[in-house]
């Protein structure tokens, strides 16, 4: 009876952590889609969501600051078909619980102008997670300068979405 009892709770802990899983990585794959669906994007942040970016800049506060400074111009540049853009997400460590999860890794982003210039960069980031009316959205989205390429040279390491 006991191991009954602990054989469910695993089985129902590991079907958890799945769903949660796919649901987490459909949020980057929706960055992923062209023509990239805003209304889908905006579904997937908190109106508080807090963005960090560089190291001398204050926080961006609000769902509002944070999709006009930071997703808007991208859309417009992808909507302009003046460049494609291609992502994925490596992720190095993800915690998940009931209410909250955190993903820490790298985004790495090839772009690629209508004259055939490319322009790769890889950037460290932490995404925290919280679920909101049944769906996960971002809370705070932290992201850094460019790190080496050379970081991803043992891919193994990470659960890679693309």
């Amino acid at each position: 009876m006991k191991y009954s009892i602990l054989l469910a709770l695993l089985m129902n802990m590991t079907a958890f952590a799945t769903t949660a899983d796919k649901e987490l990585n459909s949020i980057y794959r929706l960055f992923m889609q062209q023509p990239l669906n805003i209304e889908n994007v905006e579904l997937r942040y908190t109106d508080n969501i807090v963005h960090v970016n560089k190291a001398n800049q204050p926080l961006l506060s609000g769902k509002e600051n944070f999709l006009a400074t930071n997703i808007t111009p991208m859309v417009s540049m992808l909507a302009s078909g003046n460049i494609k853009l291609q992502l994925k997400a490596y992720i190095a460590r993800r915690v998940v619980t009931k209410e909250m999860a955190n993903d820490v890794g790298y985004i790495y982003m090839k772009m690629t102008t209508e004259d055939g210039n490319i322009m790769e960069q890889l950037n460290k980031f932490s995404w925290v997670f919280l679920k909101q009316d049944g769906l996960w959205k971002v809370l705070t989205d932290f992201d850094t300068v460019p790190a080496p390429m050379s970081v991803l040279d043992d891919s193994n390491k990470f659960i890679v979405i693309d």
